[in-house]
């Protein structure tokens, strides 16, 4: 005795009362249409409620919406430079070292001292020379 196909017939359905051709798609039509009404309407302070409030899910979403292949080029700037502009900036490195290492970084604010009277005579006060 000859076994039965498992699969359908052709133009026979498993369902013949089943769903009707399109409603699928009609259903997530209104859903997105549902969903875009109201993004219109609420979605950037619905946006900057997440940010504030949940900014993990924030940057989720923002990772979601970049596309996952980006082509990214690499460039070696200092390749493209030329011996004398690459030489002048490590000079100008050495010195930038060389000039913390002596302290000589130190920002220096130029003042005039000031004797304020009836102050206590081992209190002076140092006005900014930009002050009047």
């Amino acid at each position: 005795m000859a076994m039965a196909s498992p699969r359908w017939q052709p133009g026979v359905s498993g369902n013949p009362a089943g769903r009707r051709a399109g409603s699928r798609n009609a259903l997530t039509e209104q859903v997105v249409c549902a969903l875009l009404r109201d993004f219109r309407e609420h979605g950037q302070k619905a946006i900057a409620k997440v940010r504030v409030s949940q900014p993990g899910i924030y940057l989720k979403i923002l990772a979601y919406l970049v596309p996952r292949e980006s082509k990214i080029e690499h460039s070696n700037v200092v390749e493209e430079l030329s011996d004398e502009t690459v030489e002048a900036m490590v000079a100008e490195l050495k010195e930038r070292l060389a000039a913390k290492a002596a302290g000589l970084e130190a920002k220096v604010i130029a003042g005039v001292i000031v004797e304020q009277r009836g102050a206590p005579a081992d209190s002076l006060i140092i006005r900014s020379a930009k002050s009047p």
